[in-house]
């Protein structure tokens, strides 16, 4: 990363942890990350990736490894394009309904027959691909969700978050009440919101998985 890209970075990371009103303390607790390596991010100062990682995680926001290390990205003074083919898949693994999902990835995921299979096993609740077209510094991330089972509950630090179903039919279960999303249906909701998400009743496992496009603005 560039020393404009830690710049925009370090401002970002901040300006989220303010309005969350979380503490330096508090963001090194959180992530298990000491706070001077916290307030060295926040200065727009290099750290390391993995600390970058534990950061981003603690605040609820999604990891730059594949934006800024993806070089398939094409790149133009302002904009950046991702093919349909660019991107990795991560498996999501529910380990109870008032956790998030756990997250991992291998290269047998890549294959969308794999995915199916364990999706309709049972063995992965959703997966999920990462959109790496990103401005450095910016604050809008973007993804690809396939979903098979439920998601348990989650909240994050700060943020907004616009889902659109792109197929199939996926209920949305906020403190306040639940939505179902058909295709082309859409939600915007505040991501400090406890929320949980799964298919719709009446699904059959051949219908599955459920598409969902989903942006965050951290």
């Amino acid at each position: 990363m560039t020393g404009d890209g830690w710049a925009g970075l370090g401002a970002r990371m901040r300006e989220i942890r303010l309005r969350a009103g979380i503490s330096i303390r508090e963001a090194s607790a959180r992530s298990g990350v000491d706070k001077n390596t916290v307030m060295r991010l926040e200065r727009g100062l290099p750290v390391r990736e993995g600390s970058r990682e534990k950061i981003c995680a603690a605040y609820g926001v999604l990891s730059m490894r594949p934006a800024l290390d993806d070089d398939s990205i094409e790149r133009g003074e302002g904009f950046a394009v991702a093919r349909k083919d660019v991107g990795r898949w991560y498996r999501m693994d529910l380990v109870n309904d008032f956790e998030p999902s756990v997250v991992s990835t291998s290269e047998e995921v890549q294959d969308e027959r794999e995915r199916r299979r364990l999706g309709g096993l049972g063995f992965a609740n959703q997966f999920f691909r990462r959109l790496s077209a990103e401005l450095p510094g910016g604050a809008l991330r973007g993804g690809v969700v396939e979903v098979y089972g439920r998601s348990g509950y989650a909240s994050q630090a700060s943020g907004e978050a616009f889902v659109m179903c792109l197929r199939g039919r996926v209920v949305f279960r906020f403190p306040s009440g639940e939505v179902v999303l058909a295709e082309g249906d859409s939600v915007v909701f505040d991501r400090t919101l406890l929320r949980m998400h799964e298919p719709a009743e009446g699904l059959e496992k051949g219908d599955l998985p459920c598409v969902l496009l989903y942006l965050q603005i951290d």
